[in-house]
């Protein structure tokens, strides 16, 4: 608050209309700070605020024009994440894994019509355990069954795990780069810099031998690292994963071939020339700034569409600060939105959502970066499992309810930019953890195409993925403003009508051009009747008479509402009790609902 407090004792100096242009400029565009701040800006300039219509069309098109218009939205992806192991597994041993060319044609047009624009082959690249496990042998360095996919071994070869013995090394891969190319998908690939795995040489362990080193011996430690590696064995090191060892990006010397600056590099460009069009960089921050910059500035050279997907693992702010001077990653995923949302299942404030900063925020950290949205991925619980909720709910029906409102509203608060686990679309719920393990064999009923064999419950989960994905492709979403409704309807009067009261309700507008999207939220297991002020639907569009337009991903429950002009630029006084005429609506327990809003004359 101190910052804000200094920014506004700055800009207030202005006039008040260059006030506002700054005040949206600098992405302070709720009435909390206004609120807050009324001793220094003064009563006076307060109310002028107000009368000048803040949330009108004419001044959030200066936000419109500034963050949005000048970097259209080139590089918009809706990603499908498959982890081939999994994907097509028959059974739960070597011989039923899932392999490449269980991806089809076919099942890449499925995923197509399903509004997916790029896959993300989870896990392709060689970790070394296939000669071990083939011959039964388990090494104490393979975690699990059949090892991670994260320690990978050889940068520039496909696991054997996904390949027939006849696969000369990229016959499989190579026929599933020419499908995606006709069917219009993008392929996108894991890029794992931040650590590699080991090698085992006579029951002694071995930086991996594909990066060249210089032995030397580390104090107090039975095994060797190199020029390249850091020890990371037994817990030591950053990571403190015992299959992998950390890589030393001190040696950063680009005009030496053996750098690990231009290693990388050499293997990003081994699989553009493959034809690989994205990759999803592992462990973001675990790299330098200015390996990124080098490794994705020439990546964009040599191809200026290829999609940068950063996981950073830090929290919102600090975990994103250490990517503030760069300029190359075209989305990045991280953990708060995604725990906002999941921990209202163990009755957290659903109004902590409007304090999770828009995807303008984000441009403060990334000028040319979008956030992708996700409930669920292969280092999360899947989102219809019994871990997923954190309170105890037995019934299959409302877990799948949660998942499926939960991934609803993430995707309409986004931009877009949407991650999608494979098996979520049909609902699978991982193992009794919840998960779909990493290190061991599992497999899933497959569902990603219309032709696949569903019952009841996968065919209504499969059709609301397929509506939201598709509605994810709309501009509105794409590039829309947003616009929360918690600063004009939160009160201190202990009435359970009121909609801050009902903390399982969130509320927000969404327009672009000429379409404006009212979204309600019921994050409750309890249906809820909300009455609230929507006053600010009047700013954007005016009328005599109002229809809001049911299109609401759960068809079954779709009603339109016609409403007057009173109700719905009616400005209620939040300390008093709601009037008969406000906005009312009926909310069942777990659900997304999307008007569109529409004028009648």
């Amino acid at each position: 608050m101190k910052e804000n407090i200094e920014l506004l004792n700055e800009i207030s100096k202005n006039n008040v209309k260059g006030f506002i242009k700054k005040f949206i400029d600098t992405n302070f565009y709720t009435e909390r700070y206004l609120d807050e701040c009324v001793d220094i800006i003064g009563n006076n300039d307060l109310k002028k605020l107000d009368n000048m219509n803040i949330y009108g069309k004419e001044l959030a098109s200066i936000r419109e024009k500034n963050k949005r218009e000048e970097r259209k939205q080139e590089k918009f992806a809706v990603i499908y994440e498959i982890f081939i192991r999994h994907y097509g597994a028959t059974g739960t041993d070597l011989q039923s894994i899932g392999k490449l060319k269980h991806i089809t044609k076919e099942k890449l047009i499925g995923l197509k019509e399903m509004g997916i624009t790029h896959i993300w082959l989870m896990g392709l690249l060689d970790t070394n355990v296939y000669p071990y496990i083939k011959q039964g042998l388990k090494p104490q360095w393979i975690k699990g069954d059949i090892g991670s996919p994260y320690s990978v071994f050889n940068y520039k070869k496909i696991d054997p795990l996904y390949l027939d013995e006849t696969d000369t090394g990229f016959d499989e891969f190579d026929r599933l780069i020419k499908d995606a190319n006709e069917v219009g998908i993008n392929i996108m690939i894991d890029l794992v810099p931040a650590h590699t795995s080991w090698s085992v040489e006579n029951d002694r362990w071995i930086p991996n031998p594909n990066f060249e080193f210089i032995p030397f011996r580390t104090e107090g430690k039975n095994h060797y690292v190199g020029q390249y590696l850091l020890p990371n064995h037994g817990g030591i090191g950053k990571f403190r994963w015992r299959d992998t060892a950390e890589i030393d990006f001190t040696y950063n010397d680009i005009n030496d071939a053996n750098s690990v600056y231009r290693l990388f590099d050499d293997i990003v460009a081994f699989w553009q020339s493959k034809g690989i069009k994205g990759f999803r960089t592992d462990v973001s921050d675990g790299c330098p700034v200015s390996f990124w910059e080098y490794i994705i500035s020439n990546a964009k050279k040599r191809d200026n569409d290829v999609f940068f997907l950063c996981e950073a693992l830090s929290s919102y702010g600090d975990g994103l600060s250490f990517l503030g001077e760069l300029n190359c990653f075209d989305s990045v995923y991280n953990y708060p939105f995604y725990n906002i949302v999941r921990n209202t299942t163990k009755g957290n404030w659903a109004q902590d959502l409007y304090q999770y900063p828009f995807d303008y925020n984000l441009q403060d950290y990334f000028p040319n970066t979008f956030l992708t949205y996700f409930q669920s991925h292969h280092d999360t619980n899947r989102i219809m499992s019994d871990k997923y909720s954190y309170s105890n709910i037995q019934s299959d029906a409302e877990k799948v309810e949660i998942g499926l409102s939960h991934f609803e509203y993430s995707v309409l608060r986004s931009n877009g930019q949407i991650m999608v686990y494979n098996g979520d679309e049909i609902g699978d719920c991982g193992n009794i953890d919840g998960i779909s393990p990493l290190k061991t064999y599992y497999s899933y009923k497959e569902g990603f195409d219309k032709l696949s064999q569903k019952n009841e419950r996968e065919q209504k989960i499969f059709n609301r993925y397929s509506y939201i994905l598709n509605f994810a492709h709309k501009d509105i979403i794409k590039y829309g403003s947003y616009i929360n409704l918690y600063d004009k309807n939160h009160t201190q009067n202990d009435n359970s009508e009121r909609f801050f009261y009902n903390k399982y309700i969130d509320a927000f507008i969404r327009y672009y051009q000429n379409t404006v999207l009212l979204v309600i939220s019921n994050f409750s297991r309890e249906s809820k009747t909300i009455s609230f002020d929507i006053s600010q639907l009047a700013n954007i569009v005016k009328a005599e008479k109002y229809i809001l337009t049911d299109i609401s991903p759960d068809k079954s429950c779709r009603k339109d509402i016609e409403l007057s002009e009173c109700i719905v630029n009616k400005t209620i006084n939040r300390e008093s009790l709601i009037s008969a005429d406000a906005f009312t609506l009926d909310c069942a327990p777990h659900k997304v609902y999307v008007y569109e809003v529409k004028t009648l004359k």
